[in-house]
């Protein structure tokens, strides 16, 4: 049960699961346990979904270098949008059920930053404009930087989503340049329907959309478990009209 609560993350059980494991060792061993067993599970299950899949999108590019004349049916390729769609939904929450295993890696943050709009560019037609207001210089910070870099796409890709106003990085360091924090900042409010309210347990909680780029739903839920299970804070709120997601990491010693 406690691996199925952590895999399914939000801030409260996080919390919760932590003092559990400081205060009662025993515990401890029952959780990690719990977590190992689910993980392995999930881990051949998704194995195996995507063995099926490749399967049958494999036998679809066959059929159609076969007989072209089959693009022609609306159907068709519906058919080939569906199977691009899922492939990429999984690669996507692959990250969100796998949150806990880390490549550490010691790496430039504010490269990474200024890589993320060609990144960006590469996946999605948004058309937003990027601000960069970085002082962070050349200072390090060790985590896994894919994962890092997915967390930071997966936030963005959603507030190009939401809006079509532009898109502020902001870095900046804390008084003994101990901590780097990172703002990324649209214009705009995530969703006229949701408020923000410095509750980031509501906004990261996966749920069903019919967007057509739908990254509401599980976008941020994959950004917040992984930045809560390598220790980098997250948090969401709004300033001045205009929704704020912010991110601390720890520089390398």
């Amino acid at each position: 049960i406690y691996g199925r609560i952590l895999v399914m993350l939000n801030k409260k059980t996080y919390e919760v699961l932590n003092r559990i494991k400081e205060n009662t060792p025993d515990d401890y061993e029952i959780i990690q346990s719990s977590i190992d067993e689910l993980l392995n599970e999930l881990s051949f299950t998704s194995h195996e979904i995507k063995n099926h899949i490749s399967f049958l999108y494999s036998s679809y590019q066959l059929m159609e270098y076969r007989h072209p004349e089959i693009t022609e049916s609306e159907f068709w390729t519906d058919m080939g949008n569906s199977f691009n769609n899922l492939i990429n939904f999984m690669d996507r929450s692959g990250l969100y059920r796998k949150s806990l295993n880390f490549t550490l890696s010691s790496f430039c943050l504010n490269d990474l930053l200024y890589e993320l709009p060609d990144y960006i560019d590469l996946q999605y037609n948004f058309e937003n404009d990027f601000i960069f207001d970085t002082d962070i210089n050349n200072l390090s910070v060790c985590y896994d930087k894919n994962k890092v870099k997915l967390a930071f796409t997966e936030i963005i890709a959603n507030a190009c989503e939401a809006s079509k106003c532009p898109i502020a990085i902001k870095g900046y360091t804390n008084n003994d340049n101990s901590l780097i924090s990172v703002e990324v900042i649209n214009y705009g409010l995530i969703d006229n329907d949701i408020e923000c309210n410095n509750d980031f347990d509501m906004l990261a909680k996966p749920f069903f959309t019919t967007k057509e780029q739908a990254h509401v739903g599980v976008g941020l839920s994959i950004a917040y478990t992984s930045c809560l299970a390598q220790g980098i804070g997250i948090d969401i709120f709004e300033r001045d009209g205009n929704t704020v997601v912010k991110m601390d990491f720890k520089v390398c010693g």
